[in-house]
């Protein structure tokens, strides 16, 4: 198994609030490995991640979703960089949400969640995305500068 694969892990324990604690006690391993396989350091077999993903109610997808994903997560981005209607290219990223919380391209949508949202103006606290910066590691660099206009577009309209 990819020793990547723990940054998909840490980040759906953070949106459904569970502990690390709690991961241990449900699934028999040790919290510090656990902890290893969250920050990359250890790898993690196919098992224990099927282990993780059930306990938090997420299910494991083919990767195919991943392309299919990536062409509609690109269409949204040029959809608001252009001005144009982007609420229907989101829209069609939401439908693949449920299926891409075990892959890297989650945390592409979580991004695209946050531009959206900021964009409508739904957002509710900003700082729900703050932890997105831990998880660059997935991301390509025209993202994460998306990502800091998009806190810094929130912060100043709020002022």
């Amino acid at each position: 198994m990819n020793k990547q694969f723990g940054g998909i892990i840490k980040i759906n324990r953070i949106q459904h609030r569970l502990t690390l604690r709690y991961i241990s006690h449900m699934t028999g391993l040790s919290s510090g490995y656990l902890s290893r396989v969250e920050r990359n350091k250890e790898e993690i077999s196919f098992e224990n991640v099927q282990k993780i993903f059930s306990l938090m109610n997420v299910k494991l997808y083919d990767n195919h979703i991943d392309g299919e994903f990536e062409s509609g997560f690109y269409r949204f981005i040029n959809d608001v960089i252009y001005m144009n209607d982007f609420q229907e290219s989101f829209s069609k990223l939401e439908q693949y949400k449920k299926q891409i919380c075990s892959s890297f391209s989650y945390i592409k949508y979580l991004l695209a969640e946050m531009i959206y949202k900021v964009n409508t103006e739904n957002i509710v606290k900003i700082q729900d995305y703050f932890y997105l910066e831990d998880y660059f590691d997935y991301l390509e660099d025209y993202q994460k500068v998306l990502y800091y206009e998009y806190i810094g577009l929130f912060f100043y309209n709020k002022f």
